[in-house]
């Protein structure tokens, strides 16, 4: 990386081919999208992409010479009383501040964005990009080029994406044809969207225990596969296009904590 050209490059300017990528108006309004900690006109030197803000996440950031962090969730969902050392959710705002570190949150704008996590978990699939179709604007909609067994499409989430405690709301195997793909939290508006296209199985994140017995009713297989695998799979296919847009900056991607390596 040429340093002197990185330092040519504002917090300001890669928020501005962030927001390009993953449009804000795509933003739900009550996600707290964009910059949250820092300053826009701070030189971006060293970039690293996460899902979540995390204490450890900082001290490695700041080891590294990292002066700004593009996570997936929002740091900051609500106002916060004060910045105080001594409290675990302020502190991390704290230390940010302390190390000159920057954070910008893309979240349900780059969910929803063409190329954001929604298609980055169908490709993660493996699910033909020619022949999907958007589901609530956060979901994709695939058919399967063959029938494939609820069963197979179990063990096949489970293994492309690293997720050893899928969670599923049926005990009986059956043919899926239309899959739905949404990474992350699955609502309830998104139900009855599902069942007017004909949708044999979804995988999601996550999902309330009563969502699954409501697609169940509907005949809806649902796989949840886990949150943060769901949504992780975005961060190296975003370093790759700001990369392009931004070659003069270093992109590096951390995955956090990974809930799926504790062996029992």
């Amino acid at each position: 990386m040429n340093e002197t050209n990185a330092k040519q490059t504002s917090v300001a300017q890669v928020l501005q081919v962030l927001n390009e990528l993953a449009p804000p108006e795509l933003a739900e309004s009550w996600d707290p999208i964009g910059l949250q900690v820092g300053d826009p006109m701070q030189p971006a030197l060293r970039t690293l992409l996460v899902l979540d803000v995390t204490f450890p996440l900082i001290k490695k950031a700041a080891a590294v010479g990292c002066n700004l962090i593009i996570s997936h969730h929002p740091l900051i969902f609500t106002p916060l009383p004060a910045v105080r050392a001594d409290q675990p959710e302020q502190r991390i705002v704290h230390e940010l501040i302390k190390n000159s570190i920057s954070v910008i949150a893309a979240h349900t704008n780059l969910d929803a964005a063409p190329g954001g996590v929604a298609d980055c978990l169908a490709d993660a699939l493996q699910l033909a990009r020619s022949s999907r179709q958007t589901i609530a604007t956060y979901g994709r909609a695939v058919d399967l080029p063959r029938a494939e067994s609820l069963r197979h499409l179990l063990q096949r989430t489970s293994q492309q994406l690293g997720s050893f405690g899928c969670r599923i709301n049926t005990d009986q195997d059956r043919p899926v044809k239309r899959l739905a793909v949404f990474p992350g939290s699955f609502s309830e508006e998104w139900i009855s969207e599902l069942a007017a296209r004909d949708v044999d199985a979804l995988i999601c994140g996550e999902l309330k225990y009563h969502l699954g017995l409501m697609l169940a009713a509907r005949g809806i297989a649902a796989i949840s596969a886990g949150h943060d695998v769901t949504e992780r799979v975005v961060l190296r296919p975003l370093v790759a296009r700001l990369s392009d847009r931004l070659p003069q900056i270093s992109f590096a991607v951390s995955d956090g904590l990974d809930y799926n390596k504790m062996a029992f």
